[in-house]
């Protein structure tokens, strides 16, 4: 509840004294690594965030307790979503969906991974299983709550994969009143940083700034540290009119995950080694490197180690 509140620092503090709790009391892992998951992919760090969902989902298969397996991979879902790696999203998702086949389906306007699913789905290209999610689910929560809000996120997603992104626009602007209504800061960021996406796909560009404007001053006040690495990351790819070359790069073009990768290299780290400390695929991580090279305006580890301590903040 605080995460979504946008009390991120609070969500932080509850899920310290739940694993503290926890393991006091010989608990299982999994609930308290869910939520340790969840507060850390709000106000923490997603790489943090994976390392908590993944020690919630082994101790989930070892106790047998089907409902937080299911939730720590879908906070594993999510966080891989916003670092980039669709695969292991939709690998995170496609393991959810299994987990609750041959059962009842989790009441989605409680637990609500569907829509998260859908945009992962779409992002790797795979609308199949997206239009089946839709199908399935979207009927049963009413379009003017937080739920509901959510499944008008993902019904732009295809829309924006469709190339209608009039239409996109205006749901997500629909979907944005719903979460500021609600009082849900990140989620509220969330769909600005999409609209913002959205915008510039349609070379919108001062609207695409204003909306990633809006998620980040909303990240700020809420604490949502990794979301609002990205916020401000897209924001510096605008600046300077969107002329690439328009100022010297410097590490907040960076993401927290592309910092983390660029240290690891810089000291040493394989790719292999990197991958398995940032519980990533080498595929991922190799993608990730070709991008700090990018913005960085450099072409190899070596420069790499030596122009990161120099560059500004």
């Amino acid at each position: 509840m605080e995460a979504r509140s946008g009390a991120c620092a609070r969500a932080l503090a509850w899920a310290d004294k739940a694993l503290d709790a926890s393991l006091g009391a010989g608990l299982s892992l999994g609930p308290a690594c869910y939520t340790a998951a969840l507060a850390q992919s709000a106000g923490g760090s997603f790489a943090a965030a994976l390392r908590y969902a993944g020690c919630g989902e082994r101790a989930a298969r070892e106790e047998g307790d089907v409902l937080h397996l299911e939730r720590n991979l879908w906070v594993a879902g999510v966080v891989r979503l916003h670092t980039g790696d669709v695969d292991g999203a939709v690998s995170a998702f496609t393991q959810l969906a299994r987990a609750e086949d041959g059962r009842r389906p989790a009441d989605p306007s409680m637990f609500r991974w569907q829509p998260d699913a859908v945009e992962a789905f779409v992002a790797a290209g795979d609308l199949g299983p997206a239009h089946a999610l839709l199908q399935r689910h979207e009927d049963a929560v009413r379009e003017d709550t937080a739920t509901g809000a959510a499944w008008t996120r993902a019904r732009a997603f295809l829309l924006v994969r469709a190339g209608e992104t009039d239409r996109a626009a205006g749901l997500l602007r629909q979907a944005d009143g719903v979460f500021r209504r609600g009082g849900l800061p990140v989620e509220e960021a969330r769909t600005h940083l999409t609209r913002g996406r959205v915008e510039r796909a349609r070379r919108r560009q001062a609207a695409a700034r204003g909306a990633f404007q809006e998620a980040a001053d909303l990240l700020a006040e809420a604490g949502a540290v990794p979301l609002l690495a990205t916020a401000r990351e897209h924001l510096n790819r605008l600046g300077g009119n969107g002329r690439p070359g328009s100022r010297p790069p410097g590490r907040a073009e960076l993401t927290e995950s592309e910092l983390r990768l660029a240290d690891l290299v810089r000291g040493g780290a394989s790719n292999q080694h990197a991958a398995q400390q940032m519980y990533l695929s080498v595929k991922t991580v190799e993608g990730m490197l070709s991008r700090i090279y990018r913005k960085l305006r450099i072409r190899s580890r070596t420069q790499l180690a030596g122009v990161l301590a120099d560059l500004p903040g």
